[in-house]
């Protein structure tokens, strides 16, 4: 098994999002990703989205960016973030090394 090596510049990414003509600026942690991942669920799938942008927006962007929320939008600007933040990754299965070619 390997060691986790931490390093900061790889478990937070910098992100601006343009909405409505404003950009908004949210710095993404890796331990702020988990959560928002761990707490949505089929059930309960605003507030983890409201906590996510909440916990990663820029401190001066945070009251326009409460405007948004108020309105509905956590959802779609918390997706937005996490697509950002861990964009999709490719993973193909192999055939194992063990199985017989017909």
């Amino acid at each position: 098994m390997s060691k986790k090596v931490k390093d900061k510049r790889q478990s937070e990414k910098l992100i601006n999002l343009e909405i409505n003509d404003k950009s908004y600026r949210f710095n993404v942690s890796l331990n702020e990703y988990h959560r928002y991942i761990n707490n949505f669920n089929f059930s309960n799938k605003v507030t983890p989205s409201d906590q996510f942008v909440t916990a990663c927006v820029h401190p001066d962007d945070s009251e326009a960016l409460i405007d948004l929320l108020d309105q509905g939008y956590a959802v779609e600007i918390a997706s937005t973030l996490a697509m950002e933040f861990k964009p999709e990754l490719d993973i193909k299965v192999k055939p194992s090394s063990n199985e017989s070619n017909p």
